[in-house]
Formats: structure tokens, C-alpha cells, sequence
């Protein structure tokens, strides 16, 4: 895992993985929105091991206007 993606994105995975955990929203959360930057994507990526591929872009491109989207 490269360092810097290390350093950079824990804190933002962590806060993903508190969210997506079942006791950590009341009842009445609906949804949370997490604002990143086209960086801050890369490095979730990096950290959690995965990579896509979207038409038109080589892989592992991050268009813009991209989203992650993590369901609980």
C-alpha cells in the first residue's frame, strides 16, 4: 500500500467505515455525503484494492464528476 495514500486517506476511509457500519446512525439518517476531491478517490482506491473501468477513459480514470457510493 503506497505511503502517501496511506497517510493521506485513513482518516476519510475510517469515516466511511464508522458510517457504514450499522450501529452508527440513528434511525432517522437517511444518507450522508462525504465531498472529496478527484485525489481523495484515488487514494480510497488505492487503500481498498480495487480499480474500474468506464468507457471512453482508460482504467482507473477518474472522470469528472465521479462518485464512490457506499451502500450500508
Amino acid at each position: 500500500m503506497p505511503y502517501i495514500a496511506q497517510k493521506r486517506a485513513s482518516i476519510l476511509l475510517d469515516a466511511v467505515v464508522r458510517n457504514l457500519q450499522d450501529d452508527a446512525a440513528t434511525p432517522s439518517t437517511r444518507w450522508l455525503l462525504l465531498v472529496a476531491h478527484d485525489t481523495n478517490i484515488a487514494m480510497l482506491r488505492t487503500l481498498i484494492g480495487f480499480s474500474w473501468q468506464l468507457p471512453g477513459y482508460a482504467r482507473g480514470n477518474i472522470p469528472p464528476g465521479s462518485s464512490l457510493v457506499f451502500e450500508r
